[in-house]
């Protein structure tokens, strides 16, 4: 899913998107909880994979 198409389903702006993905911004537990939620994975996966990089 893109950033693009991963905006309208959270709510949150793909600008916003990519400014937490790379690090520029922090996210809100529940962005967090919503963008999980829209990918099928739970918060933490997403916590998880983003400490191995």
């Amino acid at each position: 899913m893109t950033q693009i198409q991963l905006s309208p389903v959270t709510g949150i702006e793909h600008a916003s998107i990519s400014r937490k993905e790379n690090g520029k911004q922090r996210i809100r537990l529940n962005q967090l909880q919503g963008i999980a939620r829209a990918l099928e994975h739970t918060p933490g996966s997403l916590v998880d994979e983003a400490g191995r990089r």
